[in-house]
């Protein structure tokens, strides 16, 4: 089954030149998200589910690997910057 995103409570971003810094409010974490990654979480932010978001990658990017997707989305989750949508 494949699941959408949002962002969690409390996390701020701004993006510049293509890159994403977010920022969580409540625990001071920060990441940064390069201009291919920033794609990925736009459409991630869109509401698309991930085999959706899996597809337009690998459709744009020649050297796109599904694993890099499912530890990109690991990363956010675990630092609490998206959670899954119920």
């Amino acid at each position: 089954m494949s699941y959408s995103y949002k962002l969690c409570k409390d996390i701020r971003y701004e993006e510049s030149n293509g890159v994403i810094i977010l920022l969580n409010i409540d625990n001071g974490k920060f990441f940064e998200i390069n201009s291919s990654g920033s794609d990925i979480f736009h459409n991630l932010m869109k509401g698309y589910k991930v085999d959706e978001v899996q597809k337009l990658a690998e459709e744009k990017y020649e050297q796109y690997q599904s694993s890099e997707l499912e530890k990109f989305i690991e990363k956010l989750v675990l630092g609490k910057f998206i959670t899954r949508n119920e």
